[in-house]
């Protein structure tokens, strides 16, 4: 999460992360690799961790779009989504 001036623009950076539904996290997290093969400060990624990478990501992007005086906001998200 960044973001800078560039001219008379705002360019804002985020990994949009999904959220994954309470109901759903058992069965994601056994379905897809994802949470076998990434590590997050050396523990594998879990269903509770990517929800708060989501939250965290929609906070920034928030406040950095709310907060913003310049005329051209220019966001470029990594959608990090589930199918």
């Amino acid at each position: 999460n960044t973001s800078v001036l560039h001219g008379n623009a705002k360019l804002i950076f985020s990994t949009f992360w999904s959220k994954i539904s309470e109901g759903n996290q058992w069965q994601i997290e056994k379905s897809l690799t994802d949470f076998h093969q990434i590590k997050h400060n050396g523990f594998r990624l879990s269903a509770e961790k990517y929800n708060q990478l989501h939250e965290e990501s929609f906070a920034f992007l928030q406040k950095e779009i709310n907060e913003t005086t310049e005329e051209n906001i220019s966001n470029r998200t990594l959608s990090a989504g589930l199918f």
